[in-house]
């Protein structure tokens, strides 16, 4: 049961924040097939695909990468396995028909997001993020809490909500160095503001 509530409780909070996004939209702008209902969307939950994308950030399992089997060791900002966090990030967001957007902001920061763009107010945004660093600094840094069910959360939001539209723009982000004090997200937010 506690595994079950670490997911679905933030997509208890992220889900109704969606349906206000919707709910004001002209009816001509959402086909009835797109109208947002929230016992669907839960239904649409997956506490298998959540628990897999842990497995996998969490080093349990690995994924492929050119046809190769990968896995990711460590996610400590400095760590090879956090670069494999990102592309592992990336190709996932992909499968989602979502287009992937990469901040830089030093040697190894790399932010990964995609933008589903609203349809009446494409310039106002609410982001669902969580980072993909994990503590502590060596060879092995699982981190299942720290915080890939976090990033689980992000992904299965961004599975599911890709399929509707949305009055607000809905930002999927996963930002990295936050163990070194939210440099990823501090980054992200200093664009942003520009």
């Amino acid at each position: 049961m506690l595994k079950l509530m670490r997911y679905v409780l933030p997509l208890f909070i992220i889900i109704p924040v969606f349906i206000t996004c919707q709910k004001d939209l002209p009816t001509e702008a959402i086909p009835t097939e797109n109208i947002l209902d929230p016992q669907v969307v839960l239904n649409q939950v997956s506490l298998d695909g959540l628990s897999q994308q842990v497995s996998i950030l969490s080093g349990e399992h690995p994924f492929v990468i050119n046809d190769t089997f990968v896995t990711i060791a460590g996610r400590y900002s400095f760590d090879p396995g956090n670069a494999l966090s990102a592309i592992y990030l990336e190709r996932k967001l992909l499968t989602y028909n979502l287009e992937v957007h990469f901040l830089d902001f030093s040697s190894t920061g790399r932010n990964v997001y995609t933008v589903q763009y609203g349809e009446d107010k494409p310039d106002e945004y609410y982001i669902i993020g969580a980072h993909y660093d994990s503590l502590p600094d060596s060879s092995i840094s699982p981190g299942a809490d720290d915080n890939a069910s976090g990033c689980a959360t992000v992904m299965e939001s961004a599975r599911i909500l890709s399929q509707y539209k949305s009055r607000y723009s809905v930002i999927y982000a996963f930002w990295v160095e936050e163990e070194q004090g939210l440099r990823g997200s501090s980054s992200y937010a200093s664009r942003a503001a520009q």
